[in-house]
């Protein structure tokens, strides 16, 4: 009898764990982007005319860039703004490189380009970016990288968007690029499609609450100091629009990046990407006032960014849950099917990982590559371990 009753126990464990799974799967993944799209077939988003920009500060955060600094100016003024009078701040964060030196022998080649540059106190991208908003005072600041690339028009598409009043965070939109063939798609943009694809419909509907750091720009009374393990695409966001400001996405202000030169440089970088993210939406967003001020920007935020750094898990739940009840002979065949079916898909991922070059195979495994890098990056925050410092992709 004990037997017994232990075993329909572990059943209706095993059974919640893979409906739990699914259902959180297919949440995040289907239902969710198919709501935002039929929602969006019918939004009519109507802009607010305020006083236009007229200044804008681009800044950059360089640890150690003197492969890139340089290139990064060059672009800066290369694309230039025809509507914007607008001005380069760097901050220095403990460069141990050539980096200053460089951007010094710049300064004194150009003396006519708008360029300020000084060594930021504390450490960390968070402290760089937190000591030069005290020195900003034009009415935009844009943040960037130093391995980022404008593309033409960037400056003036993106400072237009706050023509509307109540627009006070707006991205541009990321493309992803292999450094070793700049002009062809790595299998990461696969996801990252998916991403923009979503941001674009929040951004119709006027829920969207996430950013992209290495393009995105602000009113700069607007910012609050960073803590040392945040950043402008993750908190900053999720300020302004507690503050009752949009955040926006601008699909025609385009910039370009770089993937790492290896899958452990990629891995890295998603983890560190991922760990700071998600510590930082559970800390900067308020949580249970939010919910009832800003419902939608709420459900957002757990579905379309907490429940993907969970797939990972409810992945494994669905499989665990399964192939539990299979081995016990009490899964129905949808259940059998589905983990089945999972288990196909996870040994193709696997393959793509190991051949990266096969497409699908390839976009699979790359898939897989980033849910392994949620799950390591959700174990570090639950370890508190989430890093402070700039990290670089190698």
């Amino acid at each position: 009898m004990e037997l017994r009753l232990a075993q329909e126990i572990l059943t209706v464990f095993l059974a919640g764990l893979f409906w739990t799974g699914l259902f959180g799967m297919l949440s995040v993944w289907v239902f969710y982007p198919l709501a935002l799209w039929l929602a969006a077939r019918f939004a009519r988003p109507a802009a607010a005319l305020g006083s236009p920009a007229k200044t804008v500060t681009i800044l950059i955060a360089a640890h150690n860039e003197e492969h890139n600094i340089i290139g990064r100016l060059d672009n800066i003024y290369a694309v230039g703004s025809a509507d914007f009078q607008f001005s380069v701040l760097i901050a220095i964060d403990h460069s141990s490189d050539w980096t200053e030196p460089l951007i010094r022998e710049y300064c004194a080649a150009h003396p006519e380009r708008k360029i300020g540059f000084f060594n930021s106190e504390g450490r960390g991208k968070a402290a760089a970016h937190n000591q030069a908003m005290s020195r900003i005072d034009s009415d935009l600041v844009l943040f960037t990288d130093a391995d980022t690339i404008f593309e033409p028009g960037f400056i003036d598409v993106i400072g237009h968007v706050f023509d509307d009043k109540n627009v006070g965070f707006c991205s541009g939109e990321l493309s992803w690029r292999d450094r070793n063939t700049p002009h062809g798609a790595s299998s990461f943009p696969v996801y990252w499609r998916f991403e923009l694809f979503l941001r674009r419909l929040e951004s119709r509907l006027g829920i969207c609450a996430v950013g992209t750091g290495a393009c995105c720009a602000m009113r700069p009374e607007l910012f609050v100091p960073l803590h040392a393990t945040s950043d402008t695409d993750c908190s900053t966001p999720l300020d302004v629009v507690q503050q009752g400001y949009a955040c926006t996405v601008e699909p025609r202000a385009r910039a370009v990046d770089f993937v790492a030169d290896t899958v452990a440089g990629e891995f890295r970088a998603r983890v560190r990407m991922t760990s700071k993210n998600l510590k930082n939406t559970l800390s900067s967003w308020h949580w249970r006032k939010s919910a009832r001020a800003l419902p939608f920007e709420t459900l957002g935020l757990v579905l379309h960014k907490l429940g993907r750094w969970m797939t990972p898990f409810l992945a494994f739940a669905v499989l665990a849950g399964g192939l539990g009840l299979g081995a016990l002979g009490d899964a129905a065949a949808f259940v059998t099917m589905t983990s089945l079916a999972g288990a196909a898909v996870s040994l193709a991922a696997l393959a793509g990982f190991l051949m990266p070059q096969v497409p699908v195979l390839g976009a699979l495994g790359s898939f897989a590559m980033a849910n392994a890098a949620f799950a390591v990056g959700a174990i570090l925050v639950l370890l508190r371990k989430v890093p402070s410092q700039f990290g670089k992709a190698q």
